[in-house]
C-alpha cells in the first residue's frame, strides 16, 4: 500500500505569548510562508496544508501557495 505523506501546519492567531505570530514579517515574508516553504522542501512529503481558526490567515494566501483550511 502506497500512503501519501502530508504536513498540516497549525496557524492560530490567538497565541498567548505572541499574538498574530504567523502573520509577522520575518525578513520580508510572513512567518507562515517561511514555515510552508520549509515544509514543501522536506523530502517525501506529498502535500502541505495550513489549518487555521482565523479568517486573517486565508487573507494572507498571497504569501503561501496553499489555501488555508478553516478549522474550529
Amino acid at each position: 500500500m502506497n500512503q501519501k505523506k502530508v504536513v498540516v501546519i497549525p496557524a492560530r492567531l490567538a497565541s498567548q505569548r505572541l499574538p498574530n505570530k504567523v502573520l509577522l514579517d520575518l525578513a520580508g515574508k510572513p512567518v507562515i510562508r517561511r514555515v510552508y516553504e520549509q515544509a514543501m522542501q522536506a523530502s517525501g512529503i506529498d502535500a502541505v496544508y495550513i489549518a487555521t481558526d482565523s479568517p486573517e490567515v486565508p487573507r494572507c494566501r498571497k504569501y503561501a501557495a496553499s489555501l488555508p483550511t478553516m478549522c474550529s
